[in-house]
């Protein structure tokens, strides 16, 4: 299986109307090569999309068991069961998908594993009707967004608070689709964004993340195999150094159902 560091929960993905497909490898004999994360050799099912109900969990219309489920953090902090909520994008590896019993209920599956990561983290500022910012990158606020933590609707939220985002990026304008915001009034120990990274400068260690401009040290914090308008997920130190945020870790993103 392809570390899970090539995260599948955004980019082209929902670029293309796929984030929400399934897809299902039903004993495909041969050769091994990895197919939407699982090996072509293989009996299962894969999916990516946003937790839509609990007890077990809901997503894309589908009623995963995850009892028994690894669940993993996107940037490797670790994960757990408790931190699954409503409005999260996961990704899932599972058993082949079982049709509904009933009209009324719905297709069944077993989760091996579960993958579920925000994309971005920070301050609010400039707040607008269906809109703020964080970092400069513009956060799109739908009807179906679910607010979590110290406020649960929109209108509530502050500029200066500070917000963990899930949801879906385009790489067109750079803005992201929110399915669920957590909201803080505590600083977080890391900020984080995603976007295509720009201008890289690898003698002087700088770069652009949208319109954001960053920097790094040391070299390896930089993927060496990094190009222009790769897709990256870039954890930045909380405080502005010189007008610039300095990144402590840099992931290239990829989705295997595109790649």
């Amino acid at each position: 299986m392809k570390k899970i560091e090539q995260s599948v929960c955004t980019r082209r993905v929902a670029l293309l109307g796929i984030a929400g497909a399934v897809a299902e490898l039903t004993g495909c004999g041969g050769g091994g090569a990895d197919i939407a994360g699982l090996s072509s050799g293989g009996t299962g099912s894969f999916t990516s999309g946003t937790i839509t109900g609990l007890g077990s969990i809901i997503v894309n219309g589908i009623r995963y068991n995850d009892d028994t489920a690894r669940i993993a953090a996107s940037d490797d902090t670790g994960g757990n069961h408790s931190e699954l909520q409503l409005g999260m994008v996961v990704t899932i590896e599972g058993s082949t998908v079982t049709p509904a019993a009933s009209a009324t209920g719905l297709p069944t599956a077993t989760a091996y594993s579960i993958t579920y990561g925000s994309e971005w983290r920070g301050p609010v500022s400039n707040l607008t009707a269906s809109t703020f910012e964080i970092l400069g990158h513009t956060v799109d606020v739908l009807s179906t967004t679910l607010i979590d933590g110290v406020v649960n609707q929109y209108g509530l939220i502050q500029a200066g608070q500070y917000v963990e985002v899930y949801g879906y990026v385009d790489q067109i304008d750079g803005h992201i689709q929110a399915s669920r915001i957590e909201v803080s009034n505590t600083q977080p120990g890391s900020y984080k964004l995603s976007g295509a990274i720009t201008q890289i400068d690898r003698v002087r260690r700088t770069a652009n993340l949208g319109r954001t401009p960053i920097n790094w040290s040391p070299d390896s914090v930089l993927p060496s195999n990094t190009a222009e308008n790769d897709f990256v997920r870039v954890q930045l130190n909380p405080t502005l150094s010189m007008g610039v945020w300095t990144a402590t870790r840099i992931q290239l993103q990829g989705s295997p159902l595109v790649d």
